[in-house]
């Protein structure tokens, strides 16, 4: 059973790919504004990043296993 007042961080890449669905969400039906549109790509950037520093830490870890 799944205990609502227990709290899991997300990670950056969660957060990251979190806010870029609210944002797409919020203009469906419709094109992104001129800021809607930097907003996105800003959020991307930090989705793109989080996604390349998990990996690199995943890499390390299997090398650092090995």
């Amino acid at each position: 059973m799944l205990n609502a007042h227990v709290l899991t961080p997300l990670s950056p890449v969660e957060v990251a790919n979190a806010r870029i669905r609210a944002l797409v969400q919020g203009a469906r039906g419709r094109a992104l504004t001129p800021s809607e549109r930097e907003r996105y790509a800003l959020l991307l950037d930090a989705y793109l990043s989080a996604r390349s520093a998990e990996s690199r830490a995943r890499v390390q870890e299997m090398a650092a296993a090995a």
